[in-house]
């Protein structure tokens, strides 16, 4: 192991840390808008945050993993299936949400594999604010760090993770306690990428500007309205010294001298109020164009069918496709080293490439329509795929399993054959 090449990726990490760290910071509202947005001496200022690139993030979430992700044995080797699902069940349900969501944000997520003090396989969701892998050539990572803070202490660790190791450091790279070892052979780090751009491709970069304007316009709008913001107090007929200026930012009362020439009045600035409406719809608009989502607070009719509405959606149902390839990766890597587990402390046998992931997709889908093309498609299609086009149906196997049990007689009437 190259300690100088290590260092060398701290010091790289440390060097693109700032970067997700405003990602971070505008996913739970610390803008920069909100950050920089001045008040005006003596009065108080009326911050308006719209967090847009959240409320994106969220959607793309519930569609792609708000439902279970389902697993398929491409050999119908219904075993391997219960399996996954049995040695994952302690796992957080919301597991796959958070990968999602940081991947989204980042661009890169990574997913650590280990065997908790119970012997069981798990594993731990680590965003680039707080892990960096070290690659080669063709993609494969060499080393794995995984920085952190222990709570109540101040000081940074690093466990660099090998492909038998687990070696821990402090941030100056002094070894603090003996190597852990491993079972998997390689380092147990899978890594979801968004996009080849990188942070360049993200939700960040395309609303971040658009959102602040949005805040900005909407926080000058109310603070124009509470504390007459835009506005310019004018005298006319007297003259007031610093200190009477100070007296009346600060109390907002002057006392005028007794003279029919003295007078003191606004100037106001002549800005329509539709200008300001017609910029903030503006932006709103483009936050949407940009994102490929749609607002759902445009009225629609009551009436409006789900193909309706769904062809509303096509943008964000091509998008949400490509967010599933990039953690579909993320998930057959997992199963990959899931089953070296099985293998190494259970002494049983799986093939990852046998499974086949399905995403069941929130996005509205007509199952009427869709019943009825396999209807239609009748014994040219197999019982299993035909399910599995249902938005309602999460597991095609398991529900076989329970039209079987259910009444054998009837699966020689069902579409097609098993």
């Amino acid at each position: 192991m190259d300690i100088e090449t290590l260092k060398k990726c701290h010091e790289d990490y440390q060097l693109n840390k700032s970067k997700y760290d405003k990602m971070y910071q505008y996913y739970i509202g610390d803008s920069d808008a909100i950050r920089k947005y001045s008040a005006m001496e003596y009065q108080e200022s009326h911050k308006m945050n719209f967090n847009y690139l959240k409320k994106f993030i969220k959607e793309e979430v519930a569609y792609s993993v708000g439902a279970p992700v389902g697993y398929i044995s491409k050999t119908n080797d219904d075993n391997i299936v219960q399996e996954i699902e049995y040695y994952t069940y302690h796992w957080d349900k919301n597991h796959d949400a958070q990968l999602m969501k940081n991947m989204l944000l980042y661009s890169t997520v990574y997913e650590l594999y280990y065997i908790d003090a119970d012997g069981q396989f798990n594993g731990k969701v680590i965003t680039p604010r707080n892990g960096y892998a070290y690659k080669d050539d063709f993609g494969n990572i060499l080393y794995f760090l995984h920085v952190y803070k222990l709570k109540f202490n101040d000081k940074t660790y690093i466990d660099i993770y090998t492909d038998n190791e687990i070696l821990h450091f402090d941030e100056e790279f002094n070894q603090i306690r003996k190597a852990d070892t491993h079972i998997f052979g390689q380092v147990p780090v899978s890594i979801g990428i968004l996009s080849e751009e990188l942070e360049k491709d993200t939700l960040f970069n395309d609303v971040k500007d658009i959102q602040d304007g949005y805040s900005i316009i909407s926080s000058d709008g109310v603070n124009e309205i509470s504390n007459t913001r835009q506005s310019i107090l004018v005298g006319k007929g007297f003259q007031l010294i610093p200190e009477q200026i100070d007296f009346l930012k600060r109390f907002r009362f002057a006392n005028l001298p007794n003279n029919k020439d003295a007078n003191l009045d606004w100037l106001l600035k002549n800005l329509n109020a539709e200008y300001q409406k017609l910029m903030l719809e503006t932006l709103e608009d483009k936050m949407y164009q940009l994102s490929f989502h749609i607002n759902n607070q445009e009225k629609m009719q009551s009436n409006t069918s789900s193909l309706a509405l769904r062809s509303r959606l096509i943008n964000l149902e091509q998008k949400t496709k490509l967010n599933n390839k990039a953690l579909m990766i993320v998930i057959i890597s997992r199963i990959k080293f899931l089953f070296l587990y099985l293998k190494i402390l259970k002494n049983k046998d799986y093939d990852y490439r046998n499974i086949a992931i399905k995403f069941n997709s929130v996005i509205p889908s007509d199952d009427l329509m869709m019943s009825q093309i396999i209807s239609q498609l009748g014994d040219k299609i197999s019982l299993k795929t035909g399910l599995s086009q249902l938005s309602f149906i999460e597991n095609a196997d398991a529900e076989i399993k329970q039209i079987k049990n259910e009444n054998p007689m009837s699966l020689d009437e069902l579409v097609g054959d098993e």
